[in-house]
């Protein structure tokens, strides 16, 4: 089964992270086909490497199949706060990838939206970096807790249970709160764009706040999920279940605009 789009938005991958979802994200690029593939920031977590400088094949498997979509098509890398410089990875640059800190996509219909990680609108991210990092390490250690937790819970037949998703939950609820996404909503307007399309928050979401539209892609570390652009400009949230299997919608613009019916 080939997934086909115009454009693909994916972020926070976390590649060398223990707990990034590698083989699911390639059994979902191995089967997608797209224009243009924006990766919106966080793809190889420098964070998490250190000074290792290791993936295991899975992680080194992503890079491989980006490396053969940016040899058909235009693929764009959004640095994000825990990507390290773009010559830094593994296997050097990613051949034929265009970097940068933004970029303006402009879809089917004519729209135009910032596509930004989004770290640089974060005020907790940019005031306290080094906090920041601790919260990072802090994640991890949660990651390996829900790990140990829910194989107990397994074996006395519970449903599995995830702090750290819970955590992330909290962080995009604070980020509201501290204007993450006024921030990003203010510099579209300035821009006179109709939006904006980010990561950071590892939480898929689509929101209309003032006129503008707000995509969050999420991330691939609990939810697999993606943005998508059909050819009629239509942008969704899809959640990834696995090779062979439908994707799962998640939320649709279908479902707002007048006349068109949901997926």
């Amino acid at each position: 089964m080939t997934l086909s789009y115009r454009t693909v938005f994916i972020s926070d991958l976390h590649l060398g992270f223990r707990w990034s979802q590698a083989e699911a994200l390639a059994s979902f690029l191995e089967q997608v086909q797209c224009r243009t593939l924006y990766l919106a920031g966080d793809i190889v977590d420098d964070w998490a490497m250190g000074s290792r400088r290791f993936l295991p094949p899975s992680h080194l498997r992503i890079l491989q199949l980006i490396t053969a979509m940016a040899a058909q098509n235009r693929v764009v890398y959004l640095q994000g706060n825990h990507d390290g410089p773009p010559d830094g990875n593994v296997e050097g640059p990613i051949e034929g990838v265009d970097v940068c800190r933004r970029a303006i996509h402009e879809t089917a219909d004519g729209r135009r939206f910032l596509v930004v990680h989004g770290d640089e609108f974060d005020i907790f991210q940019e005031g306290r970096r080094r906090l920041a990092r601790l919260g990072a390490k802090a994640f991890e250690a949660v990651m390996w807790f829900d790990a140990c937790h829910n194989r107990l819970r397994r074996l006395a037949g519970l449903r599995r249970r995830y702090l750290a998703s819970f955590l992330k939950k909290v962080k995009e609820i604070t980020g509201s709160v501290t204007g993450f996404e006024d921030s990003l909503l203010r510099a579209a307007k300035a821009l006179k764009l109709e939006g904006v399309i980010c990561g950071h928050l590892h939480h898929p979401g689509l929101r209309r706040l003032d006129g503008l539209s707000y995509f969050n892609c999420g991330d691939w570390i609990h939810h697999c999920s993606a943005l998508v652009e059909k050819d009629d400009g239509q942008l969704d949230l899809i959640g990834w279940r696995g090779r062979g299997l439908p994707a799962l919608p998640l939320a649709g613009e279908s479902a707002a605009r007048p006349g068109k019916a949901a997926d």
